[in-house]
């Protein structure tokens, strides 16, 4: 047998025998009830960012933020100025799709030279 069985036997064997079997602690004493416990006030602003239960935080947000420090209010957080990882890159970039508009101006511009300039060689031919 444990040490703390033993231990819990001895105890409750005492209080039983002193109190006359009443099994009661002699130094039990009636405590008055605890006032019920009320949760701290909330600030009137709240971080309000929805949280996996779905409900909204009731954190107060970071000092010139909108969001508590869990879900983006802290120092750091957040992309950096001019955000250069969501660059748009590729086929859809602004960059790329200037080329080819450029690309495409310089093909008519072309077209319309090499139009012209067959056209006056078929006239001079013909005098």
């Amino acid at each position: 047998m444990s040490t703390c069985i033993q231990a819990a036997r001895r105890w409750s064997a005492r209080s039983t025998r002193a109190n006359g079997g009443t099994g009661v602690s002699i130094n039990s004493q009636e405590q008055p009830a605890a006032a019920p416990m009320t949760p701290p006030e909330r600030p009137s602003i709240v971080c309000g960012a929805k949280t996996r239960a779905g409900s909204p935080c009731l954190n107060p947000p970071e000092e010139g933020r909108r969001r508590c420090r869990l879900h983006g209010g802290a120092q750091g957080s957040g992309a950096p100025m001019g955000n250069k990882n969501a660059q748009k890159h590729g086929f859809y970039a602004a960059e790329a799709i200037a080329r080819r508009r450029d690309a495409r101006n310089l093909i008519k511009e072309s077209r319309e030279l090499m139009s012209y300039i067959f056209k006056e060689s078929e006239s001079s031919q013909t005098l």
